[in-house]
């Protein structure tokens, strides 16, 4: 959250991206940094064999985390950014170009929700949810104790259990996530804010 992007521009680029312009090129950087580490640190995530509700869960948020991030790159931003080429490919006049931009930033944005804060914000706590199960599921779990051991057999089970709980509980956290973002989107979509969803 404390990374952001600079940029020195000759004159008379300055016109066209402006202090504006990158603070809107930061939050965008900001949000696909933020899906891209998640979804690599839920692919790079090495999972105990036999606990099959964490193998489910990472399938679950991997699935998610992967599609809203393409979903952002491919049909958002690529195809904004094809748009925004072929006008100022075209366009004799500064001024076309300035207003192409201006509208290729307003529609990356807008598409990419950081102009839907109630949207963003349950993405952003989908994205929460799928960091701290990396940290849970990845988390050593003791190592299975001597037969001679009752009470280091009950701490592993105890371990093992407070575990699966923990999963559980976040599955369900990601489940009514989840549900709460389709449901934003869909009366987007309804309201025609988002035809494109």
């Amino acid at each position: 959250s404390s990374m952001e992007l600079s940029y020195s521009v000759p004159w008379p680029l300055p016109l066209v991206i402006t202090q504006s312009c990158m603070e809107r090129y930061n939050r965008l950087f900001k949000l696909l940094l933020a899906f891209r580490h998640v979804h690599l640190e839920l692919q790079g995530a090495e999972l105990p064999r036999g606990e099959l509700l964490a193998w489910a869960l990472r399938s679950e948020l991997s699935y998610f985390v992967s599609q809203v991030l393409m979903y952002f790159q491919q049909d958002v931003i690529e195809s904004a950014h094809r748009k925004l080429l072929r006008t100022v490919e075209a366009s004799k006049d500064f001024d076309l170009v300035v207003c192409a931009h201006e509208e290729f930033l307003a529609t990356v944005t807008a598409h990419c929700f950081l102009r839907s804060p109630e949207l963003h914000d349950a993405l952003m706590a989908a994205l929460r949810i799928a960091a701290l199960f990396c940290r849970i599921a990845t988390a050593p779990v003791p190592a299975a104790p001597a037969p001679s051991s009752g009470r280091a057999a009950m701490r592993t089970t105890t371990t093992l259990g407070t575990r699966g709980a923990e999963l559980r509980r976040l599955q369900a956290e990601f489940t009514s996530t989840v549900r709460s973002v389709l449901r934003m989107m869909s009366s987007m979509h309804r309201l025609g804010m988002h035809s494109h969803l």
